[in-house]
């Protein structure tokens, strides 16, 4: 018996010793085609890693060859998971800069599941994070896992339909800080999940572990932001003095050339960028002409160029008129998206929502808000009546009055185009939150419009939501001022009153004038192409249309002289239906024969 009890104690201190032998030659590389090298799951029973072929829905691959380790190699995993797959011991003592590479897919419920990296030194009684969240190389992307990988909050997270998963194999890279030297290294890979909804979940493959020869920088961090500068920093990664660096737009990717040499890091200072632009940063060192590998990208976006106030226009001659004029308390000819609910301009209509809009109007009973509700990130354009500019002289002028109060505020380009279809050129760009509260004064905007005298234009405020409520962007008295001989078109177009076969119009003269022409036309007939009815009264009782029909009507000026306005419009309305008789159900029918 005590033969046997020895036997069997020394065949299981042999298969421990094998499982956990030494990797001592450097650089290593396991793809698990040959098994699983040593990396073994602890506490099998509180997980579902598997290693094999994946086959599931979206991991559906191994990175090399056919095996990987995944969280169940065909479902999902399992509700309140706690385990780790755990290498080999790797002795590091001979390296001086060691770095970790390996391929990583995750599809896993955002903040609630989700798996990191950790190493140990002390024979796993204690774990420490390789890395830190927002490092870069595709390194941890969130901090607030529920499901606590490890016994901790931050790690690889989400899944491909919000967005936030890896959609596929990528190459995550870092260095092993702090395990230089070291002789018995234990890495492991945890993924931890929540009670509670579950997906295809983390896999992992191509593991490879290296000596660094030009180590890389670390730390890399964007600071003082303005519309067009920014400071980027970094810690070097050895003794190096030297640097390449590349700024360039945001989802560029890793570059496939050289930077701008730099000998500054603390920092290095970008100039001439671009206001409201993604931007993303790769460094890499510069070791007297071996280069590390690229370090990135590391994100960041331009601010707001802080909003012009309006100058006004100086005229060689006389006074500056005001062409157009728009308080938002009627539609009066704009078109877009309007009115639609979430995710649309409304006109009139001020903020319903808590925690963002402005308190009230600057002018007039209303203005035009972005409908942020729903969770809707669409952009919604709201176009103006054609801008006549075909006569302006000296100079021209957009103005208009901003309330950005929200914390969920989108970004808003206001543009010009010679089309009320466009393409629209964007003038003034808005990102964010302006205000801080409802009760917060409006913000005056002006936009100078000089390179488009002598041409006919269209205005469009462009909004595009992020997704949360709090996010309701607001215009109101919108004017564009100018110099010259105008015939302006009647603003404030209101239709009231109406009934089957008649209603009330009212509207705005611009010009001092006395005489107008107006159409009524079936909706959707579109701008008049010849004369209307001409009035010397901006009052009118329209009569003889039809029950229940959808009109639209079109109103100008009549400066005299031949000379008109452009049309303003189109205003709908709808005729209510016939009713020639009443019944009155208080009283009993009579003369009923059976």
């Amino acid at each position: 018996m005590k033969k046997i009890t020895f036997l069997l104690a020394f065949f299981l201190v042999f298969m421990t010793w094998n499982m956990n032998a030494q990797i001592t030659s450097y650089p290593y590389l396991e793809d698990f085609e040959s098994g699983d090298g040593g990396w073994t799951v602890d506490n099998p029973s509180a997980g579902s890693w598997e290693l094999g072929t994946p086959a599931n829905t979206v991991i559906n691959s191994a990175d090399s060859g056919t095996n990987a380790w995944v969280t169940n190699l065909t479902g999902s995993y399992a509700t309140n998971e706690d385990a780790s797959v755990v290498s080999p011991v790797f002795d590091l003592s001979s390296l001086s800069a060691p770095s970790i590479e390996f391929s990583i897919w995750w599809n896993a419920e955002f903040s609630w599941d989700g798996m990191v990296l950790q190493s140990s030194i002390d024979a796993g009684a204690s774990w420490q994070n390789v890395g830190a969240l927002g490092d870069p190389n595709n390194w941890y992307n969130d901090g607030t896992i529920a499901g606590n990988p490890g016994g901790q909050p931050i790690g690889w997270t989400g899944r491909v339909s919000s967005g936030n998963g890896s959609n596929g194999w990528v190459t995550a890279r870092h260095a092993l800080t702090g395990l230089a030297g070291q002789s018995n290294v234990l890495l492991r890979f945890a993924f931890g999940s929540d009670g509670s909804v579950q997906d295809e979940g983390v896999a992992f493959d191509t593991v490879s572990i290296f000596e660094v020869s030009c180590p890389e920088p670390s730390g890399i961090t964007i600071s003082n932001i303005t519309d067009v500068t920014a400071d980027v920093t970094w810690t070097p990664g050895g003794t190096e003095t030297n640097w390449e660096i590349v700024v360039q737009a945001a989802g560029t990717g890793q570059p496939t050339g050289s930077g701008i040499t730099t000998a500054a890091n603390n920092p290095y200072s970008v100039t001439g960028l671009t206001a409201v632009t993604d931007y993303e940063v790769y460094v890499r060192s510069d070791c007297n002409g071996e280069f590390s590998s690229w370090v990135g990208p590391i994100n960041f976006r331009t601010f707001n160029t802080p909003p012009p106030a309006p100058v006004g226009v100086t005229c060689s001659s006389g006074s500056s008129s005001f062409i157009l004029t728009s308080e938002f308390d009627a539609v009066d000819g704009w078109t877009g998206d309007l009115n639609g609910g979430d995710g649309t301009w409304e006109i009139p209509d001020g903020s319903g929502s808590g925690g963002t809009g402005a308190d009230a109007a600057f002018s007039g009973g209303s203005y035009m808000n972005y409908e942020s509700s729903g969770g809707t990130t669409a952009t919604a354009s709201a176009v103006s009546p054609a801008i006549d500019l075909t006569t302006a002289v000296d100079g021209a002028e957009l103005s208009f009055y901003m309330h950005a109060f929200g914390a969920d505020m989108g970004i808003m380009n206001v543009g010009v185009s010679n089309s009320v279809t466009g393409p629209f050129t964007t003038l003034f760009t808005w990102d964010g939150e302006l205000q801080t509260s409802g009760a917060d004064p409006w913000v005056p905007i002006g936009i100078n419009l000089d390179a488009y005298l002598g041409q006919t234009i269209y205005v469009e405020f462009s909004h595009t939501g992020t997704g949360d409520f709090e996010g309701d962007m607001s215009i109101d008295l919108m004017r564009v001022e100018t110099c010259g001989s105008f015939c302006i078109a009647p603003s404030s177009i209101l239709v009231s009153n109406v009934g089957g076969t008649d209603a009330d119009v009212t509207w705005t003269g611009n010009n001092g004038e006395s005489s107008w022409e107006y159409v009524v036309v079936p909706a959707g007939t579109g701008e008049p192409s010849g004369p209307g009815i001409t009035t010397g009264t901006s009052t009118l009782n329209l009569t003889g249309l039809d029950f229940s029909t959808d009109y639209e009507l079109w109103v100008r000026a009549d400066c005299g002289g031949g000379v008109f306005s452009l049309w303003s419009g189109p205003v709908n309305f709808t005729t209510t239906i016939q009713s020639d008789f009443l019944i009155d159900c208080t009283q009993p029918p009579t003369n009923i024969t059976y």
